[in-house]
Order: structure tokens, then sequence, then C-alpha cells
């Protein structure tokens, strides 16, 4: 069961990096740039993950996020995802799953805590993600 929104953010695909070529089986390396909430609070990040694609046009990857709030705190999200393209150019939908880590006492209730996310990119790079807190089949 989906708990609380956990945060969400947008921004842009910043680079991309060719990792492996293996014609549709290649992989390559996406960074992003963007800004957000996380918990209320606003929040920068830098990401970057790899990707691949996989039988059926089925896109996985893994990476991860670092988050500096207003006030300077860091958080980092780390974990996979799967998504398929859905257009031209870099437009494709994600379903991501990871966890936090931290060591800030105002955000001590997310160390750990499964995180399920939703991560949609546009044609030209820019991006959304909303993400929630996993609670579990007995929420």
């Amino acid at each position: 069961m989906l708990g609380e929104v956990v945060g969400e953010a947008s921004g842009k695909i910043t680079n991309i990096k060719v990792l492996e070529n293996a014609g549709d089986r290649s992989k390559v390396e996406v960074s992003l740039q963007g800004q957000g909430k996380l918990a209320e609070v606003g929040i920068t990040e830098i990401a970057s993950y790899w990707q691949e694609m996989r039988p059926g046009r089925i896109l996985y990857g893994e990476g991860g996020m670092v988050w500096t709030t207003d006030d300077g705190e860091l958080l980092s999200w780390k974990g996979f995802g799967f998504g398929k393209p859905t257009g031209p150019g870099y437009s494709a939908s994600w379903a991501g799953c990871g966890s936090i880590q931290t060591s800030s006492e105002r955000f001590a209730h997310l160390a750990g805590v499964p995180v399920l996310a939703e991560y949609e990119v546009g044609e030209q790079g820019n991006y959304h993600w909303t993400a929630w807190e996993w609670k579990g089949p007995a929420g």
C-alpha cells in the first residue's frame, strides 16, 4: 500500500554517456539536475543512473540521486527502475523503487523506508517524478 507523497521534483537531463555499444542492448549513463520538494522542504538534486534496453522494449536502470535541502542538509536515494519508451527522443515512463539514506534528524523518519516513484521523461529530456512511501500490505 502506498503511503503519503514523500516528494517530487522536475528538471532536465544534462548528459548521456555510452557505457557499452551493443546494438539494441546498449547501455548508457544518464545524468540529470533539478529542483523540487522532499517532505515539504525545498531541494536541489543531481543524479546519475545507467539504463539498458531489454527484450520487449523494456528499459531497466540503476542509480541514485543526491539532494541538498535549501538550508544545506544532504540526503541520497539509491534504487532501480523499469520503464518503457513512450515516444520520440528521450520520452519514457518509469517506475522506480529505492530507499533514502541520511543522517539528518529532520528526515530520520524516511531513512531506509522503501520509496516508490513514477518518473516521466519528455522528448527533450525534461523530467518530473513523484515518490511515495511504501507502507506494505498491512498499511
